[in-house]
């Protein structure tokens, strides 16, 4: 028997190149009849910063990264998507502290989802070679599928989406 496909996570870093990686868990969304969670994990802020200021600048992050991802995704949709419906497969925006294999890991299972998306950033003679280390670590411990699309240079006009 073939697994359903029902919830998918997206895993973005907020580069430029993540949304195309996002069109990827579009179009599985699209063709089963799922619902994609989008995650973007924030690391943790450097030791060398006290408690509360590390704190303070965690909860800035997070909240500004809800806004800038919903805009990110919104902008994707009006330029690439020909039925301008790709928003509606997005059932929830979650940001996390933390490091961000793990938290991916984590979330993939608290979720319950059937299958994960993100990109990679690996770049250079070693590319054939390596992935990224978060896509590897993902890859190497995830129990449910994992979609890893390599990030174009120049795939898609990028100031469109600014």
């Amino acid at each position: 028997m073939i697994a359903e496909i029902v919830r998918i996570l997206y895993a973005t870093d907020l580069s430029k190149n993540s949304l195309y990686a996002f069109g990827y868990a579009v179009q599985i969304a699209r063709q089963c009849g799922a619902k994609v969670t989008v995650l973007h994990v924030v690391e943790p802020a450097s030791g060398a910063l006290g408690d509360w200021v590390k704190e303070k600048k965690e909860e800035e992050e997070l909240a500004d990264s809800i806004g800038v991802i919903r805009g990110h995704l919104e902008r994707f949709c009006e330029i690439m998507d020909k039925d301008r419906t790709c928003m509606e497969f997005v059932s929830n925006i979650l940001v996390s502290v933390g490091q961000p294999a793990e938290m991916i890991l984590g979330i993939a299972e608290e979720e319950g989802s059937d299958i994960l998306v993100l990109g990679t950033h690996a770049k250079g003679l070693l590319k054939n070679v390596l992935l990224g280390s978060v896509s590897r670590e993902v890859l190497d411990r995830s129990s449910k599928p994992v979609v890893v699309v390599p990030l174009p240079n120049d795939k898609l006009n990028w100031e469109k989406l600014q």
